[in-house]
């Protein structure tokens, strides 16, 4: 039995390490550093150009539909390159909505992330540490999120973010919707801004998803949430 990559695993890695290397070599990720927000829209589009923004998102919706394994194969020779962005965070996003269900949510998001035309992140942890499930106390209320998460990367350049829920649940909240608060909380690493994000009030129609994801159950176990978000 053969547990080494294949070749066109081989070759994901080179063209990825290739990119990298030319796009964002060591003097242009210290501009990204000591810029304002870690962000490089060239760069970003780039990364949707061939493909990678949207590598776990199933083909119906544009999407490369690879599995775990190729996205975590390109998440390692970015992580060594240092390369900046919500890559990780995005595809946490498509991840969720690639599961069953939600048809109306996969057919407004899925496209637009797998193009990099929506740039998707994650809010999960409250408190300084408590990233486990079971420590989530955020709440959904008749299609509404009440609560607060801190270290969400990249949270201001987000368009839509991955929200863990008490119960251990996940729904989409869309960043710039009324009610949201957003303030900085950066550490050392400028390429990676995070911020402490405050969905207190009752956000406008839309702003969360009608499905919430189980974290630790199978996906035809998931439970519908009261109200849609279509507008």
């Amino acid at each position: 039995m053969n547990f080494g990559l294949s070749e066109e695993q081989e070759l994901l890695q080179q063209t990825v390490r290739g990119f990298c290397e030319k796009e964002c070599p060591p003097a242009r990720l210290r501009q990204l550093f000591d810029g304002d927000d870690g962000h490089d829209p060239a760069l970003w589009k780039g990364l949707g150009e061939m493909g990678l923004l949207g590598l776990v998102v199933p083909e119906a919706w544009g999407g490369a539909g690879l599995e775990l394994l190729d996205l975590a194969l390109v998440c390692e020779v970015m992580g060594h390159a240092a390369l900046p962005g919500s890559f990780l965070g995005h595809h946490m996003v498509s991840l969720a909505l690639a599961r069953p269900g939600g048809a109306a949510q996969k057919n407004l998001w899925l496209p637009r992330l797998a193009s990099g035309e929506a740039i998707g992140s994650v809010a999960l942890a409250e408190d300084a540490a408590s990233w486990e499930p079971e420590t989530w106390r955020a709440t959904v209320d008749g299609g509404r999120v009440r609560g607060s998460k801190c270290f969400a990367p990249h949270a201001e350049l987000a368009t839509v973010l991955l929200v863990g829920v008490a119960g251990g649940g996940l729904v989409l909240v869309e960043p710039g919707a009324a009610g949201v608060t957003i303030t900085d909380q950066s550490g050392v690493d400028r390429t990676r801004p995070c911020v402490r994000s405050r969905p207190t009030r009752s956000a406008r129609p839309g702003a969360c998803s009608s499905r919430r994801w189980r974290t630790r159950e199978r996906a035809s176990n998931s439970e519908a949430d009261s109200r849609s978000s279509r507008r």
